[in-house]
């Protein structure tokens, strides 16, 4: 079955465009497992970004603004207060401001966050 060369153009399209990989992470910690993402993810292919709720500044922050990976810092407390509305609004607009293709959560709190917002913005 042959292709048309407007489908064919699109496959060429997507093979030259990293793809955008959102991890939504919902701790304070700073943990190997994200420091290796970091450093061993092709930037050839992959685009990374984070979204920190958190409750201030975090070792994974001074982490990623030293690697020059960008990341959004989001307040958040737990999920029984309004703040979970507020988070899950500002995950989705960063996700559909930088087309991500992917997104990745961590912990309960961002699986909450990150599984709706990735949902109500077309993923």
């Amino acid at each position: 079955m042959n292709k048309s060369l407007a489908e064919e153009q699109i496959v060429q399209a997507n093979k030259r465009r990293k793809i955008r990989v959102t991890y939504i992470i919902a701790t304070n910690l700073r943990f190997k497992r994200f420091e290796w993402i970091c450093s061993e993810l092709s930037k050839e292919r992959f685009e990374l970004s984070f979204v920190l709720l958190d409750q201030g500044p975090t070792d994974l922050s001074e982490y990623l603004t030293a690697q020059k990976i960008p990341y959004i810092s989001i307040k958040y407390s737990n999920k029984y207060s309004l703040n979970l509305f507020w988070a899950i609004w500002k995950s989705y607009r960063y996700c559909r401001q930088n087309k991500t293709d992917i997104v990745h959560t961590y912990a309960v709190d961002g699986s909450l966050v990150g599984l709706t917002a990735a949902y109500l913005a077309g993923g």
